[in-house]
């Protein structure tokens, strides 16, 4: 890798890490959503708490109008600090919404109370009715994930490789995979 590539590189992870702390940190005071429909599902991303929700949900309730991009952010005071008064928070918008609009009675049938996602160091793995799921990633991993991106560029590599190395990478691909079946469990 050129010396330029090399530099580039790393000042691009840099600064995705500098971001990711502002938005950890802009994530216990502020919820923010982005809400996006791609044919038949409705795909969220949610940053709250420390952690960042994905989610896709398949043949959703809600009208297609709703939903064809947005970006809401509301403060997290100490009330909606709870996933019941968050559930309370979302009706009382959902009746505001069917006040404005003819179709807001499919908005409140789609809200359920939910239980709070169990989570395992901050990562989590939740179905959701209607049929979804929803991916809870906490913010510390993609910090240190974007910062050793960062780094990797200036560790010295060889194009040869040791049986060590290759038992060592498939260990931790297997580890991977694993944590992944039994969250997915």
């Amino acid at each position: 890798m050129t010396r330029r590539l090399r530099i580039a590189v790393s000042v691009f992870f840099a600064v995705l890490t500098v971001l990711l702390c502002v938005l950890w940190l802009r994530s216990y005071w502020w919820r923010d959503a982005a809400y996006g429909r791609t044919n038949s599902k409705l795909i969220h991303a949610i940053s709250r708490e420390g952690q960042i929700e994905l989610g896709r949900f398949a043949k959703p309730n809600y009208p297609a109008s709703l939903y064809t991009g947005q970006f809401l952010h509301t403060r997290l005071t100490e009330e909606l600090r709870t996933v019941e008064k968050q559930m309370e928070h979302l009706e009382t918008m959902a009746k505001q919404m069917e006040h404005q609009m003819t179709v807001g009675k499919s908005i409140r049938a789609s809200i359920q109370r939910r239980p709070e996602p169990t989570t395992i160091v901050g990562f989590g793995l939740y179905r959701t009715n209607p049929p979804g799921i929803s991916l809870y990633v906490p913010y510390w991993f993609l910090v240190l994930l974007s910062a050793a991106f960062a780094a990797v560029p200036w560790f010295p590599y060889s194009r040869r490789f040791s049986l060590r190395t290759l038992l060592i990478l498939v260990t931790l691909l297997a580890v991977a995979l694993g944590l992944a079946m039994w969250l997915a469990a």
